[in-house]
């Protein structure tokens, strides 16, 4: 199964990306319809200590753009050994984290009460909560594919400007912030989404690495 789908994410990536997608929107969709009673209510002391701030939603509406172009980025630019390096930990890590939602579904109650103004910003949280259930939060998907497309751009050669991986770093992090400054996510589901991540790239490395020793010693 795994040398099938390396096969089609290296020869056939379009169709690789859009079936995976396929199979997680139609899972994340049955899990939120499913409404499952949370079982693990998250929260944190530190949580109390992080404002809610409504122009946060900027940096994390900016995710969907971010993340389209990394994928584009991965498609179409990098060979198809980096791109199955690359495409492969992140899409596992996603389904991973839709698996742990399914069996242990969970919860945030952080978000306030109500969204005054009438401003282009608060209209957005506004959206984005009426939209988003405060559930299945953690870890956190949005900080999980962000952390995860960053470690991917830090690795890349095909960046033309200089600047573009530090702008890239500085975008990632005020994503990732930008998950509890509009209380969509406690610290808890960023800090497994990290984990989470760190634990995806090294395992990544680990079976490449694991897998060029043995060609190897074969040869």
């Amino acid at each position: 199964m795994g040398k099938f789908l390396k096969k089609q994410c290296v020869e056939h990536p379009y169709r690789f990306v859009i079936g995976f997608f396929v199979i997680f929107i139609g899972w994340f969709v049955l899990l939120e319809r499913a409404d499952l009673p949370v079982v693990w209510h998250i929260h944190c002391g530190l949580d109390r200590y992080i404002p809610f701030v409504k122009y946060a939603v900027i940096p994390y509406s900016l995710w969907f753009l971010w993340m389209t172009q990394s994928m584009f980025h991965e498609v179409l630019r990098e060979s198809g050994e980096n791109r199955w390096r690359m495409l492969a930990p992140l899409f596992s890590g996603l389904l991973l984290i839709l698996l742990f939602c399914t069996l242990v579904p969970n919860g945030i109650s952080l978000r306030p009460q109500e969204i005054p103004g009438s401003d282009l910003c608060a209209r957005a949280v506004r959206f984005i909560e009426s939209a988003d259930n405060p559930t299945s939060v953690c870890p956190s998907m949005h900080v999980f594919s962000t952390i995860f497309l960053d470690f991917g751009v830090q690795r890349a050669k095909g960046y033309r400007h200089h600047l573009v991986k530090p702008l890239a770093r500085i975008l990632d992090v005020l994503i990732c912030c930008s998950t509890m400054l509009l209380k969509q996510h406690s610290i808890i589901d960023v800090l497994c989404a990290v984990a989470l991540a760190v634990t995806m790239d090294l395992t990544a490395e680990y079976l490449i690495s694991r897998h060029a020793v043995r060609v190897t010693v074969k040869t």
